[in-house]
């Protein structure tokens, strides 16, 4: 096994409070959500994603809505009649 899957003390506690900082701030508190965020960590980390403030970037725009054509749209929600 290579040391490409070796992960500095350092970087370990970045991604940790990378990782706590994001489902505090979005209530995820489920196992298995907290799990799927610490993936995407990982993921971004090793796409060289080495800072606190990035991750938490890349992590927050994985959450948000994305509409199929030209990102200047915005999405919006749609109304739903009471």
């Amino acid at each position: 096994m290579g040391g490409e899957n070796i992960i500095e003390p350092s970087s370990l506690s970045m991604l940790a409070r990378a990782l706590e900082s994001h489902c505090r701030n979005h209530g995820i508190l489920s196992p298995e959500a907290r799990e799927s965020v610490a993936v995407s960590v990982l993921g971004f980390y090793r796409a060289g994603a080495d800072c606190e403030e990035d991750l938490l970037r890349l992590l927050d725009e994985e959450d948000r809505p994305r509409c199929s054509g030209d990102s200047k749209h915005p999405v919006r929600a749609i109304p739903f009649p009471r």
